[in-house]
């Protein structure tokens, strides 16, 4: 009974303690938050997306929500943090899953699958070097190198062929 009742406990303190977090937002920080949060966005909209994504983060810590938790990931996409937009779209959907905004879970998944699809860079060219030791019945050993250049070349398309 003793590590169920810890458990118990323990949730009740982590209930509590977001409560009571929660509570002491002020009204002025609140409002704050609504600023910088259009701020960060008109920002954005304006193609200053390092102050946006600025005010945007300033507006999460005075007010977090699940809203501006998004549109904090897509300005960190934008501005190449890959790393922070991965774990912001990642909390927005579950976010925004248990909000049953299906709108926002839609724009966060198919954000982090395009974040999350591997990339295939394609190379310019490709080095070739193959070596080679024949050994001779004599105890002879020969060594050939060749060396080769490859480089990509775009596929052809035979149906834009004229005959």
């Amino acid at each position: 009974m003793r590590p169920a009742f810890l458990i118990a406990a323990i949730i009740g303190i982590e209930i509590l303690t977001s409560a009571v977090a929660r509570a002491e937002i002020s009204e002025e920080d609140v409002i704050e938050a609504d600023r910088l949060f259009e701020e960060g966005r008109a920002l954005v909209d304006a193609g200053k997306i390092a102050e946006g994504c600025a005010a945007l983060a300033r507006s999460q810590e005075l007010d977090p929500s699940a809203g501006t938790l998004l549109n904090l990931a897509l300005c960190h996409e934008s501005e190449g943090r890959i790393a922070e937009a991965r774990a912001e779209l990642r909390e927005s959907l579950v976010l925004a899953t248990n909000d049953s905004r299906e709108d926002r879970a839609a724009i966060a998944r198919a954000h982090l699958e395009e974040l999350e699809r591997p990339e295939r860079p394609a190379p310019v060219g490709l080095d070739l070097v193959v070596t080679a030791a024949v050994f001779f019945a004599s105890g002879a050993t020969r060594l050939s190198r060749v060396r080769t250049r490859a480089r990509d070349r775009a596929p052809r398309d035979n149906a834009s062929r004229a005959p």
